[in-house]
Parts: structure tokens; sequence; C-alpha cells
């Protein structure tokens, strides 16, 4: 089995565990609160990374500083994403919405005065249509949890542009640590002065707590981090966006949730814009 095959399957199914866990962010944010839920996971996320620690051979300890600050932006995102996910009409739409970061990432360039190639218009163009098809309502207006989404997709891109711009050669464990540390500190402050955590009920709900800490931050992250190396990044990127799909699927078969046609034809719609996004016109053109 060569390295790039075992790549793709790890994409996959990192593909599979996220968008699975946009159910047991509901499950969990309902029974104990957005920010407990979140407090938690992270706070699960950070100890595991310890464990990392002896095979960081990057002993850099601004990766810290720089993970901590990162944070900050990720908590914000976080957030918007629980929320936004628990106050959608249909869970499977989240993923969706969450994966426009992959669109708006490309505007940041604008801040530069880069040019924007023109399949990231027109994948932007095919999103903003979909975001019609899948969020406006008869009454032309916006459900507070896809709005909410959209926000967190747009704090997501600015977490990878922050990335790009300050964290290339920083140690990935200590950054992460320091970025999860963060948001796991910011949301446990917010827990115990609005929802007042309660130990027996944070046990209760353990499972949605390891499945999104363990499963969805450690390893889904740990996985991507390896399996992007030895994949180009169309691929990668078109593995990655397989959550939404997963989402809206596991959204369909385990809460039985049916979404009315428009709503699917804006799913199409955002799929199809960030697929094309994606496409390095550049290097087709090297390649031709």
């Amino acid at each position: 089995m060569s390295r790039r095959f075992k790549a793709s399957l790890g994409l996959l199914l990192v593909s599979v565990i996220w968008g699975l866990a946009f159910l047991y962010q509901k499950d969990g944010g309902d029974n104990i609160g957005s920010f407990t839920y979140n407090a938690s996971r992270y706070l699960l996320a950070t100890i595991s990374l310890l464990f990392f620690l002896g095979f960081d051979k990057k002993k850099n300890n601004k990766s810290y500083v720089l993970g901590l600050v990162c944070g900050l932006i990720l908590f914000a995102a976080s957030m918007f994403q629980q929320y936004g996910v628990q106050l959608t009409d249909y869970t499977g739409k989240a993923g969706f919405l969450t994966d426009l970061y992959i669109v708006v990432v490309p505007l940041f360039g604008l801040l530069n005065k880069e040019k924007i190639e023109s399949n990231k218009w027109f994948g932007l163009l095919l999103c903003v249509i979909g975001i019609y098809f899948l969020c406006v309502n008869q009454k032309l207006t916006f459900n507070i949890g896809d709005i909410l989404l959209i926000l967190c997709a747009i704090f997501f891109a600015f977490q990878i542009v922050f990335i790009d711009k300050f964290a290339k050669d920083v140690s990935t464990i200590r950054f992460a640590i320091g970025q999860y540390l963060a948001v796991s500190i910011l949301s446990w402050i917010f827990a115990f002065c609005i929802e007042q955590p309660q130990l027996h009920a944070i046990i209760s709900n353990s499972e949605s707590i390891i499945f999104g800490g363990i499963l969805s931050i450690t390893i889904g992250y740990t996985v991507q981090i390896y399996a992007q190396k030895d994949l180009d990044s169309l691929t990668a990127s078109l593995l990655m966006s397989l959550e939404s799909l997963f989402c809206i699927l596991f959204s369909s078969i385990i809460l039985k949730e049916t979404m009315t046609t428009k709503n699917y034809i804006g799913c199409i719609f955002t799929f199809i814009g960030i697929i094309i996004t994606q496409i390095d016109l550049k290097k087709l053109k090297h390649k031709a």
C-alpha cells in the first residue's frame, strides 16, 4: 500500500469523523451548554497532546505563545460553530456552511492587493447562490444559527491566514497545545459565568466530549497534518471537503432530518463552489 493511498484513506477517515462530529457537538451543547462542552473537549485535546511532546523535534517555546494568540481566533470560530449547530434548523447545513472558510481564505489576499484567480470568484458566486437556497427562508430572512455558522467560517479562514503568516516554522504540537489551551481557558471562564457547569453532567456526557476532543480534534487534526505531506493540495482539499457530505448523510440517518428541496439545491451549489475554489489554475497551466 503506497504512502499516497494511506494518506488518502486517512483524510477520508478524518472527513467521516468531522462529519459525524457535528451531531456530537449538537448533543453535547444541548445537554451541558455550549461553553461547558467546548471547554471540556478542548481541555481533553490539550491533555492528550501532551503525550506527543516527546516526539516533537522543534523544541521552540515561541510556538506556545503564537498558539495562545491564534487560540483567541479559534475560540471565536468554535463558539460561533457550536451555537450555530445548536440553533440552525437542520444540522446537515452545518458542514456546508462551515466549509465556506475555503472560499473566504482567498479573499484575505485582497488586503495585500493580491490578484485572485477567476475560478475563485466563480466559486464564491456559486457559494453565494448556495447560501441563498440553504439559508434564506420565505420571509427573506436568515436563521440565527446559519448566520453564526457563516461567521464561524470567516473566523476559521482568519485562523488559517494567521497560521500561514506567523506560524509556518513553529512546532506543530506546541502550537496546537497553545491554541487548544486558550480555547479551553476562555470557554471555562464563560461557562462558569453563564452556565454553571456540573461535574456529574459533564461525566454523563463523556461520550460526546471524548468524540469531540480526542477523535475530532486530536486524531483528526494530527492525521490531517501528516496525510497532507503525501498528497497534493487539491486532493487533500477535496477529501476534507467531504465532511459536509458526511454531515448531511449522518444527520439524515441518525437524526432523521429531511431538508427541503430548496436546501438540497443550496448544498449542491455550495459544494460545487467550494470544489471549484480549490483548483489551482497556475499548476494546471504549468502542467499543460
